[in-house]
Order: C-alpha cells, then sequence, then structure tokens
C-alpha cells in the first residue's frame, strides 16, 4: 500500500512552528469543543483537530491518488504542483515499536492524552524520534471519505523529505495536464463535498458547480466521453448526466 500527500514540506505544522503551545492547543481545543461533540478517545479528538486545520503532530495522507491529485490542483499558491508518496511499510521499518508494520494509535500507542501530549511538559515520556505511519480507526467522516492515514511526528523537528527520503517520493504534475487532470478528477466524482462530507463541503460545492466556468469546463469533458463506446454491445453506451447537468450541454447531433 502506498500514501500520498500534497503539501509542499512534510513536516507537521505542530512541530514545525508551535513549541511549547502544542499541550495548550490540545488541552484548549478538548475544552472549548463542549458538549457538542463527544471523542471516544484522545486520538479521536486529536485527528478531529487535524481535519479542522487546527495545527497538530499529524500529517494527513491517503490512500486514494485521486484524493491527492485534488487536493494538490485545489491550492491557487502552489506554481508548481506535486504530490508525495510514501511507503509506510519502510517507513516504520526503522522503528522498533512497528517493526515495519502499520500502527493503531489506540491500540498500540497508548491513549495520546499520555504520552504525546504529556511529553511537552515532561521530556521523560517516551516518544518517537522520527515520523511514523499509523493506520486510525476511520470514525471521522472526513478521515473515512478520504481514505485517510496519518503519520505522527516525533522530537527530530527536520523536514520529512530529509529524514525518511528513502521512504518518500516526489512527484511532479506537469503542467500541459493539469486540465486535463482537474477535469477527469470532476468526472470521477471527487469535489468538495465527496472530501468533505458535511454541509460545508455540500455548500462548497454547490456554489463552485453553479458557477459559469466551472460549468462550461466540466461540459468539454462530458462532450467528449458521452461519444458511443466500442462496449460489444450492440446498443451505444452513453455517459448519463442529471438533469440538471444535462441542460448545460450541446446535442452533439446539431
Amino acid at each position: 500500500m502506498n500514501c500520498f500527500h500534497h503539501f509542499i514540506e512534510i513536516t507537521s505544522k505542530l512541530v514545525r512552528t508551535y513549541g511549547h503551545w502544542r499541550i495548550i492547543l490540545y488541552c484548549d481545543f478538548r475544552s472549548l469543543v463542549g458538549p457538542r461533540v463527544v471523542f471516544k478517545s484522545s486520538w479521536e479528538a486529536l485527528f478531529a483537530m487535524r481535519h479542522e486545520g487546527i495545527p497538530t503532530r499529524l500529517l494527513d495522507w491517503t490512500e486514494n491518488i485521486g484524493t491527492a491529485l485534488f487536493f494538490a490542483l485545489s491550492s491557487n499558491t502552489v506554481e508548481n504542483p506535486h504530490i508525495w508518496v510514501l511507503n509506510p511499510y519502510k517507513l516504520n521499518d526503522r522503528d522498533s515499536k512497528a517493526g515495519g508494520t502499520l500502527l493503531n494509535p489506540d491500540e498500540d500507542l497508548g491513549q495520546y492524552s499520555e504520552t504525546y501530549a504529556s511529553y511537552c511538559n515532561d521530556k521523560t515520556v517516551e516518544i518517537n524520534t522520527l515520523p511514523i505511519a499509523i493506520y486510525p480507526n476511520r470514525t471521522n467522516d472526513r478521515i473515512f471519505a478520504q481514505r485517510g492515514l496519518f503519520t505522527i511526528h516525533g522530537t527530530d523537528e527536520q523536514k520529512m523529505e530529509l529524514t525518511s527520503h528513502d521512504s518518500i517520493e516526489r512527484i511532479d504534475i506537469p503542467s500541459n495536464l493539469i486540465d486535463r487532470i482537474k477535469l477527469l478528477i470532476k468526472h470521477f466524482g471527487i469535489n468538495t463535498y465527496s472530501v468533505y462530507p458535511d454541509f460545508k463541503g455540500l455548500s462548497d460545492y454547490l456554489k463552485r458547480f453553479t458557477s459559469i466556468n466551472f460549468r462550461q469546463q466540466y461540459v468539454q469533458i462530458i462532450r467528449g466521453l458521452a461519444l458511443p463506446m466500442q462496449t460489444g454491445f450492440r446498443t451505444p453506451r452513453y455517459y448519463w448526466l442529471p438533469p440538471y447537468q444535462q441542460l448545460s450541454i450541446p446535442n452533439k447531433h446539431q
């Protein structure tokens, strides 16, 4: 199994910039979230923090290359979009506890609140030095939708591309293929609602889909895919579109 990631620097933001604020961020989140969400474990709370954009020791990865490409091409600030490919087994082969296997944090690492969070105030607590790959229980809707995994970063604050260069590889996306890949991603159903399956993701998807530029781009690829396919059947097979999408597609017989 390979994992895919889309950030420029593969280093935990919490490890890189937040120093002694690490434990404060975690404790404040647990306190201020109140009764609205009940977490089954401290790890589940940490995963929720990561997916809501709060700095943690985690970096999120995905098993789905389409999801990685979606995030890599969603940013308008990256000049040379790319993804990182990780071999998690090779990464964990150097860790004595993991021994080349993927760790389940709830079962193999103890509670986050008693280990990594405590390390901020008590350096006698033992945690990993280099990043290790963990396979979480996917109880979070976003983690489940994105087929997410994580690396958890320890005491070494160097970039992962320096400390783990034998386990990761950067793949640049050719500039002449970017537009085509974006259209294919849309066609395969990967969008803001599929990766963020909540009301915010749905509203962002609907607002984007109703924009003129988006619909024109979408029509371009669908017109190309709506030609009869050589499937071996007598009746030509066409790509079916819901009615609200069909309205914007010119008749190919005109």
